[in-house]
């Protein structure tokens, strides 16, 4: 849940004119990039963190051999990480405000990322291996 406010503050809101990173940005004289690409490279090495260390290391301990169970650990991570407020401003807010883009970016980044992270693929078969060896099972 933190990594997903994050995603929402730094590089999404970085850009809005007011709310809490607008007004940080205004009332520094910042440019919204000055907070966007750190912003964006901390949360990219968090996501990588998540879903190529800590989801295979969770299908190795919860799902076990169960392929049911791994897809809704990633789909329930993936909608948790980037959907659970996109959206809403995908429904809620009228195309091509601000916010609908910014929903529209949640619930593509989510999309993206159960597919590049889906169980089955080589990849995450060998990080969950190296889960297994870690863990010592």
């Amino acid at each position: 849940m933190n990594l997903m406010e994050l995603i929402a503050y730094m590089p999404m809101r970085a850009f809005e004119t007011h709310e809490d990173i607008g007004n940080i940005n205004h009332g520094l004289g910042l440019s919204p990039w000055v907070l966007a690409i750190p912003g964006t490279l901390i949360i990219l090495a968090w996501l990588y963190f998540l879903f190529c260390r800590v989801l295979p290391r969770a299908n190795v301990i919860i799902a076990g051999d169960s392929q049911p169970i791994r897809y809704a650990l990633l789909v329930l991570s993936a909608f948790f990480v980037f959907d659970w407020r996109s959206i809403f401003r995908v429904v809620l807010t009228p195309f091509p405000e601000t916010e609908w883009v910014i929903g529209f970016a949640g619930v593509s980044a989510c999309v993206i990322v159960i597919l590049l992270c889906r169980p089955g693929l080589s990849w995450v078969i060998s990080s969950e291996e190296r889960a297994k060896a870690e863990i010592g099972g």
